[in-house]
């Protein structure tokens, strides 16, 4: 248990702490530190409240017991890698304060099956949900324009992606070995598609592009598809 005093939890402090299981940070900490709780292997609860602006770099990395994530409303950055390779996390919901998701956040959280995202995010950044294989369905928000190179890569449960209508580019590898999913529409809105972006979408039987502003189709895009 911590103080309600503290409003600054540095770098590392809990790292590699193997017999924590829960974390309930205090309503006023502001600030956590890069890789504050990396590798604590038992973890199994924790509760971002609204004072923390950012979850850091590496926060929750390899917390492999971390099945109960709160992000309540305020929080606006989940980090690089903050919660990439947790094992067991099923289910994140992250509030309308978040802005920003940075690369590889959920990378490798295969029992991922669902993530709601927020209506502000302009981006799906670089390997935002590689290798979650287990997650079922996405729905891209509205103002997001940007689906980067690999977000979605090997997520091969993956049977239904929504797209809005101001998505402009979809990146390379974006969907690559999405082997469930069944049907994509390319809204008018896309301008690119990358290379291989989906490559190895074995299961895809129909495709719909829209057209309007599309002006590239990168090499093998639809290669084994």
């Amino acid at each position: 248990t911590l103080p309600e005093t503290i409003e600054t939890i540095g770098a590392e402090v809990f790292r590699n702490c193997l017999s924590l299981q829960e974390l309930i940070l205090p309503d006023g900490v502001k600030s956590l530190g890069e890789r504050v709780l990396q590798n604590c292997v038992a973890l199994s609860r924790v509760v971002v409240p609204a004072s923390v602006e950012e979850v850091p770099y590496y926060a929750f990395y390899d917390c492999d017991s971390l099945a109960d994530v709160t992000i309540e409303e305020g929080v606006e950055v989940i980090g690089e890698r903050a919660f990439q390779s947790c094992d067991v996390l099923k289910e994140v919901v992250l509030p309308a304060s978040v802005r920003a998701i940075e690369r590889n956040a959920f990378y490798n959280c295969v029992a991922l099956e669902s993530i709601s995202l927020p209506a502000e995010l302009a981006i799906i950044n670089k390997e935002t949900f590689y290798n979650c294989e287990n997650l079922k369905r996405v729905t891209i928000p509205d103002e997001v324009v940007v689906i980067d190179n690999y977000s979605f890569r090997n997520c091969r449960s993956l049977t239904q992606v929504v797209m809005n209508d101001k998505v402009e580019e979809i990146g390379d590898y974006a969907f690559n070995s999405c082997s469930s999913l069944v049907e994509i529409t390319i809204p008018k809105s896309v301008e690119t598609i990358g290379n291989k972006a989906f490559y190895s979408a074995t299961a895809l039987k129909v495709v719909v592009i829209e057209g309007g502003n599309l002006k590239l189709i990168g090499s093998s895009v639809f290669v084994n598809s």
